[in-house]
């Protein structure tokens, strides 16, 4: 692909992610050269996919930074989440590999908003609230502790049974 095409790719992605996203998203370009086109680097602020039966409390969210070159599509954009809320750093990082390997799959075609749906499904996932303590999180711990041993040692019966047979 010319690079005009890429340059019209990246500006046709950009209305329609600004459409999609109004408020939310965040066109960095501008804080840099407003006269030199620059490929795009956006902000997108994402909470989880509201689900059929209507908004949910949000506990979980994040921005997702999406910095392409100028050949994007055709080269994979450099992404980064930023300002977390409700994931642990596991899940950020989980998340972070999905969508790198998502930008493998999809070089060569747009993919910003495919990035962002992907994140919104992630955030809906794990949108549960954290513990409010420290002593509420030992508690469930501990309480899922008991039920995995009390499952473990039930199998172990079942297993015994079985072989008695």
């Amino acid at each position: 692909m010319s690079c005009e095409s890429s340059k019209d790719r990246q500006e046709n992605e950009i209305e329609v992610l600004k459409s999609i996203f109004g408020d939310e998203l965040c066109d960095l370009r501008h804080e840099k050269n407003k006269r030199k086109w620059q490929p795009l680097d956006i902000l997108i602020s994402l909470m989880p996919q509201k689900g059929m039966s209507g908004p949910a409390k949000v506990y979980a969210q994040i921005d997702l930074r999406v910095m392409c070159s100028n050949k994007y599509p055709d080269e994979t954009p450099n992404i980064e989440l930023k300002n977390s809320r409700g994931l642990s750093h596991q899940q950020v990082a989980a998340l972070y590999t999905e969508l790198v390997e998502l930008t493998k799959r999809l070089q060569g075609e747009v993919m910003i908003f495919e990035l962002a749906q992907h994140v919104q499904k992630y955030l809906h996932e794990n949108n549960k609230p954290r513990y409010s303590s420290f002593y509420e999180e030992m508690v469930s711990r501990h309480q899922e502790k008991i039920e995995y041993e009390m499952l473990e040692r039930q199998l172990k019966e079942d297993k015994e049974r079985q072989n008695k047979m």
